[in-house]
This record gives C-alpha cells, sequence and structure tokens, in this order.
C-alpha cells in the first residue's frame, strides 16, 4: 500500500486559512466549486440591498479567474509549462487570500463562521460585516453598512461573538484532524496487517524451502549412496562378468566352428561314402551280393561317419549351451548392479535368487552320454533289465 502522493501545490495564508495543501489539480478545482458554493448566499443578498454588490464582486469574482487558471494548467498538464501555470494559481489565490488587507475571506476562517452565524438571522448585516473584513469602504448615509462595520469591530476587539466563532473554528479544524489521523490510522492498520501477512509468507516460504533443501539434501546422499554401493558391487564383480563374457565369446566362436566342422564332415564322408559304395555295387555282376568283406567294411564306415557326425553335434550343442549359460550369468550380474541404483533395490529373497543363479557350479554343458557305443556287457546289462 503506497503512501499519500506529494502535494502538487502548497499556499500559507497566514491568518486568513492558513497552510493549504492540494495533491491534485483536480482538489485546487473542487476547493474552488466549494468556496464559490459557500459564498452563494451574497447574491441573495445583493438582490436586496443593491449596496452589497461591490463586497459580491471582492469576494467572490476572483473565483472565476482562478478557475480560468487552473483550466491553462490542465491543458498544459502533460508539458514542460505546467509548473509555471501552477505557479501563476498559486500567485491568483495568494493574491486575494494572502494579500495586506485581505481581498477576499476563505470560508474556513473564524471571520467568515461569524458572518455566516449572523447570516442565518440577517443577511444584509452579514454581508456588511463580510465587507468590513474584506476592507470595502463603509456606504455613507447607509446606516446597515456602518452597523456592520461596528459588528465586525467589536468581534475584531472580542467584545461580541469571538469566543463562539473561535471554537467553531477550532471545532472544525479539529474534525479535520481527527478526519485525517483516522485516514492515517486506517492505513497505518493495512500496512501492519500487510506486514503482518508478508512476513508470514516469507516465514513460510523460508521453512518450506529449509525442509526442502534437507530433503534435497537426504535424498543426494541416499543417491550418492546408492552409487557409490553400486559401484563397488561392480567393482566386486568385474572380474565375474568379464571372466563370463569372455566365456561367452569362446563358446560362440568355438560352437560356430564345430557346426562348420560337423557340416563338412557330413559331406565330406557322406560323399566319399555314397562314392564307395557306388563303387562296390557298380563293380557287382548281375545276381550278385557283395562279399561278406565288402559289407562289413561299408557297415562299419558308415557307424564311424555317424558317430562322429554325433560327437561334432554334441560339443557343437555342449558350446551353445555354455555360451546361453554364461550370457546369462552376466544378464544376471547386471540386473544386479541395476537393481542397487533404483529405489528400494532388490529384495532380501530376489539377492539370494540372483546371488544363487549367479554363482551356481559350472557345468561342462554336454549330455551325459559320451557318445561311444555300448559295450558287450552294457548291452546285456540293458537288456536283461
Amino acid at each position: 500500500m503506497a503512501g499519500k502522493t506529494k502535494p502538487i501545490l502548497e499556499i500559507d495564508l497566514g491568518d486568513n486559512g492558513g497552510k493549504l495543501s492540494f495533491r491534485t489539480l483536480g482538489e485546487i478545482e473542487a476547493w474552488v466549486q466549494e468556496e464559490t458554493s459557500i459564498w452563494g448566499w451574497l447574491a441573495t443578498a445583493a438582490q436586496q440591498d443593491g449596496n452589497i454588490a461591490t463586497i459580491v464582486s471582492r469576494q467572490v469574482s476572483p473565483f472565476q479567474a482562478i478557475q480560468q487558471t487552473i483550466a491553462q494548467a490542465r491543458a498544459h498538464i502533460e508539458t514542460e509549462q505546467f509548473p509555471a501555470h501552477l505557479e501563476a494559481v498559486k500567485q491568483q489565490i495568494v493574491t486575494h487570500y494572502g494579500g495586506a488587507p485581505v481581498v477576499s475571506l476563505l470560508a474556513s476562517t473564524p471571520r467568515a463562521l461569524f458572518a455566516f452565524e449572523l447570516k442565518e438571522t440577517d443577511p444584509i448585516l452579514a454581508a456588511y460585516v463580510l465587507g468590513y473584513f474584506i476592507s470595502v469602504p463603509v456606504v455613507q448615509n447607509v446606516h446597515r453598512s456602518l452597523e456592520g462595520a461596528l459588528e465586525a469591530l467589536m468581534f475584531e476587539k472580542g467584545y461580541r461573538k469571538s469566543l463562539t466563532a473561535e471554537k467553531r473554528a477550532l471545532n472544525k479544524l479539529r474534525e479535520e484532524w481527527q478526519t485525517e489521523l483516522t485516514d492515517y490510522k486506517t492505513k497505518l492498520d493495512d500496512l501492519k496487517t500487510d506486514y503482518d501477512t508478508k512476513k508470514k509468507e516469507i516465514e513460510d516460504l523460508h521453512a518450506k524451502q529449509g525442509t526442502d533443501f534437507d530433503q534435497a539434501l537426504l535424498d543426494g546422499e541416499e543417491e550418492l549412496q546408492k552409487v557409490t554401493e553400486a559401484y563397488e558391487q561392480k567393482m566386486a564383480l568385474q572380474a565375474p562378468v568379464k571372466y563370463w563374457k569372455d566365456k561367452k565369446t569362446t563358446h560362440h566362436k568355438l560352437a560356430r566352428n564345430f557346426s562348420i566342422a560337423s557340416g563338412v564332415w557330413l559331406a565330406v564322408s557322406g560323399g566319399v561314402l555314397i562314392a564307395t559304395i557306388y563303387a562296390v555295387l557298380n563293380d557287382l555282376e548281375a545276381g550278385k551280393n557283395p562279399a561278406l568283406w565288402q559289407s562289413l567294411s561299408l557297415a562299419a564306415s558308415a557307424f564311424v561317419v555317424v558317430w562322429i557326425a554325433r560327437i561334432l553335434v554334441k560339443i557343437t550343442l555342449s558350446h551353445l549351451h555354455l555360451k546361453e549359460d554364461a550370457s546369462e550369468r552376466v544378464t544376471m550380474a547386471e540386473t544386479y548392479l541395476s537393481l542397487l541404483r533404483h529405489e528400494g533395490g532388490p529384495e532380501k529373497g530376489d539377492l539370494e535368487l540372483i546371488l544363487t543363479t549367479l554363482f551356481r557350479p559350472n557345468s561342462d554343458g554336454l549330455v551325459k552320454d559320451d557318445g561311444m557305443p555300448p559295450t558287450v556287457m552294457e548291452w546285456m546289462t540293458r537288456n536283461r533289465g
């Protein structure tokens, strides 16, 4: 809430009204209009007594000139000439109200209030009293003019009604100051309320920022702890992970090589076996069977081809299994490290499962059958069973 606006015009009229202060040009216009309205009763009195016209001209006519000067100032309110026009307004007011003798009487002065009091019962007498106060000469041979001068003189000497008028003037001034004081108190209370509200908002904001900062610091420490633990775990598992990655690469290469070898073996040995069978059968005469040794040789050759091919395939499958096992262990280790960095981390049961899987005994990946044909004893044992 801002304070009062700095006055644009201040005038000291001394005994004829004291200090006047105006914040805006509109306040000056309002003051002139109020003064004009207050002295409006003089025009009615002048209609009843023509000698009062001089008093009306002295008291009321300056208002019109002041209003014209105010209008000129308003027309230049946004220009550099505005201060000069304000000064012209001030000079006109000082000329009419602050001179000696007084040219015009301000409505708030004790002398004006005395004239207002007489106006309630005798407007003509009140007008002549005003004429004396503003130095209008007494009209010769007009006893009301003389009577007014005597009433005014007795008031100034303190013989009549001066106490009442002074009291009324002081009461009016007290009321004005009371209004100003109440206005200041209201604004002061509003300022205090705004101050208390802003103070409470700042305290709440400070407390919230402190809480948020503490929470952010705690979260950062927790996150740093998790990163540290994850780093330590990663460094601890770095060698096993590298080992199983290398194993995965090795078994991949061996599986590929043995699969190629299996294909080559089947193609070459199969081709040779087929060519041999064709040669044996092609040399037989019509209606004859191959010799016993030929049949046994071909059967043995076919068995060897199939047996070696079976061993190669088993080795290929063994390396594929070992490759998948190594890949699974690497995946489990990296998953474990990733879970360590997230909120909560792995549960105790999950951790046991991961570690059990990660550090389980390694297998050779081979099918338990060794690929050799069964011996006679094994064959007899199986058949008996």
